[in-house]
């Protein structure tokens, strides 16, 4: 009875507590219901002053490539990018927080997850971290198999040397390698990502600076195997390659690696000398680290070789190599060769016969023969890329080439990779001058007796200044002007538009032509002591052959000018004639001489001849003091010492 009892009062008390159990279970229910549309969901709405906030940090203003405009009557903001499908709001080109706003909207909707974060997963990664979205990231099979294939453990940069045979090269060229060091495999067979305008066919010289300049083409990153960009560069224009390895974090080549893939293919203004490949690459690099890397300190000018230093002095640069062009190695091999060996690796690489050493060399040491046999593998490389011989007998002949090395044992060295760790700093293109010059000099004219000469350059390289880091013969200028002071008056002397001058050493092997040529405004003066002169415009240029070594040579041209005298019934004049050059250059130390002798072929008796000696002694990279002699017979003999500054 008792047992019953206690049986029927539990079942008394478990009904009448079980509208409370049913209680705490709506209870429960309501909490979760609440959380699931609170503001810690992926579905919230991000409160207003956090997203403002966040829409102006530095890494979504890099992101995006958000410039910052002074004048008061546009928008704060605008991205130079100009293809709309960077942007998921029709507002976003100019409104970062719009931009921002709109990505989180495209996270938070289930049918936009997907496509929003696989089109743009570095933005929505930092976004998603930042705002502490419940989100999880999709998959991206496009990406994952572009970021596989690009090596992603290590980026470098890689600076082409300057071309002078392409304006579009004048000061070379830069763009990112990556690597991947554990991975077995040649460093040609790695990623690369490279920015340059899209030029039509057919375009010369003068209408692609013209348009360069004034933004007239359209630039687009692209992605390419290092193969592809190596045979362009270092065959194609034999040009060195200089490879600087960044230390970037992890975390930080993630990064990069993602936003590439946002921005690869996208359309920015192409401008010659601010918004070109090297600021470009800079916008990349910030993007991965935006409190290192800032473009602002190259709105107005964007130099290569001077972005590289910036990079450097930021300490992100941990190692170098070195990438010497194909034609580089040959002339490097045959530089201490006699006239003999090399007409015998011409005869060898033209003759339609199998190659089969003759019987002098084969009576030399093997070290010898084999020396010859790789350079006359490289030598018909060279002549199958230049389309001098067929790439089928050139072919034919390679085979044959590896076939006596592997009988000597020497297979190996055709496979050797093409880059260096080891170079003379000499030849970094880190320890260059800085491109701009300004100059002050002070000389003695036997009319006159007193002059003095400032002058301004705003690009360039040229005999007077430092050699370190620059090819030999290579000489560049933009911009350059002189403005001359004497006892009773002044004038701007010139201005040059442009002036170019290649001198490559031309060989039997290898015979290439030099060249020069200048536009330029020059003030010619009529009668000094009335102050008169007239205004000239010239256009000059002169082709010829170099020969002697890298660091002292000469040279002979033969060509002319076109100028325009603006007080003549007849101003248009053309003078043809002959240019003799000789450079010496050392570690500091620079000698140049210049003669020239033009003609009036229509009247014989018109003529102009002109020398010009200078010698310069640098004190630093950027600073150097020289003397100079220039003599004319039309207006000037000048003799006096300079100070120039570069920066």
């Amino acid at each position: 009875m008792s047992k019953k009892m206690n049986l029927d009062t539990y079942i008394i008390e478990e009904a009448l507590t079980y509208p409370a159990h049913l209680y705490n279970f709506f209870s429960v229910l309501t909490i979760f219901l609440f959380f699931l549309h609170s503001p810690c969901s992926a579905n919230a709405k991000v409160d207003e002053k956090r997203l403002n906030h966040l829409s102006l940090h530095p890494q979504w203003i890099a992101f995006l490539y958000y410039e910052e405009n002074i004048d008061e009557e546009r928008q704060r903001f605008s991205s130079s990018v100009d293809n709309p499908n960077f942007f998921l709001s029709p507002k976003g080109r100019f409104s970062p927080y719009e931009e921002l706003n709109s990505l989180i909207t495209n996270l938070n909707d289930e049918n936009l997850l997907m496509s929003t974060y696989c089109q743009f997963p570095a933005r929505s990664k930092w976004a998603s971290d930042e705002l502490v979205l419940n989100i999880t990231p999709p998959q991206c099979p496009e990406y994952d198999r572009w970021k596989s294939e690009l090596l992603n453990e290590e980026v470098s940069i890689v600076f082409a040397t300057p071309y002078l045979d392409d304006p579009a090269s004048f000061v070379g060229h830069t763009f990112l390698k990556f690597s991947n060091p554990s991975t077995s495999g040649s460093e040609l067979t790695t990623g690369t990502l490279n920015y340059s305008a899209q030029i039509p066919p057919g375009i010369n010289s003068v209408s692609y600076l013209t348009k360069g300049i004034n933004g007239g083409f359209w630039g687009v990153i692209k992605s390419e195997k290092m193969f592809v960009s190596y045979r362009r560069y270092a065959h194609d224009e034999q040009r060195d390659l200089w490879e600087y390895k960044l230390n970037f974090t992890r975390k930080e080549l993630a990064v990069l690696i993602a936003h590439a893939w946002e921005i690869k293919g996208k359309t920015f203004k192409y401008h010659y000398f601010n918004e070109n490949c090297s600021y470009r690459l800079i916008g990349l690099l910030r993007a991965a680290s935006p409190h290192t890397i800032h473009t602002t300190d190259f709105e107005r000018l964007a130099i290569p070789i001077e972005t590289l230093k910036y990079v450097s002095r930021r300490g992100l640069v941990k190692s170098t190599k070195h990438w010497k062009s194909p034609l580089r190695l040959i002339l490097e091999d045959i530089d201490h060769m006699d006239r003999k060996t090399i007409d015998t690796i011409k005869k060898l690489a033209f003759q339609k016969n199998p190659v089969k050493l003759p019987i002098w060399l084969l009576k030399k040491p093997t070290a010898k023969q084999n020396e010859v046999l790789v350079v006359l593998h490289r030598y018909i490389g060279y002549l199958i890329e230049s389309n001098k011989i067929s790439a089928q007998l050139g072919g034919n002949k390679i085979f044959e080439i590896i076939q006596l090395l592997s009988e000597n044992k020497l297979e190996q060295s055709l496979v050797a990779k093409p880059y260096n760790d080891k170079f003379s700093e000499y030849d970094n293109p880190l320890n260059s001058h800085s491109p701009s010059r300004i100059t002050v000099y002070s000389g003695y004219t036997p009319k006159e007796n007193g002059v003095a000469m400032l002058g301004f350059r705003l690009i360039g390289h040229d005999s007077r200044d430092h050699q370190s880091g620059y090819i030999r013969g290579n000489e560049i200028s933009f911009l350059e002007g002189e403005l001359y002071f004497n006892s009773h008056s002044q004038r701007l002397k010139k201005i040059t538009l442009l002036k170019s001058r290649s001198e490559p050493i031309s060989t039997n092997l290898i015979p290439r032509p030099s060249w020069e040529f200048e536009i330029n405004v020059e003030n010619i003066s009529i009668n000094d002591r009335e102050n008169q002169s007239t205004i000239t415009p010239q256009i000059i240029g002169f082709r010829g052959i170099t020969i002697g070594k890298p660091d002292h040579y000469a040279s002979v041209k033969f060509g002319g000018k076109i100028l325009h005298y603006t007080p003549e019934k007849k101003p248009t004049k053309i003078f043809a004639g002959i240019k003799l050059s000789t450079v010496y250059s050392s570690s500091g130390l620079n000698y140049s001489i210049d003669f020239e002798y033009l003609q009036d072929p229509y009247n014989p008796k018109i003529s102009t001849q002109k020398y010009t000696a200078s010698i310069t002694k640098s004190i630093s990279i950027n600073q150097s003091i020289y003397a100079s002699l220039a003599k004319s017979n039309q207006e000037y003999s000048v003799l006096g010492i300079g100070y120039q500054r570069y920066f």
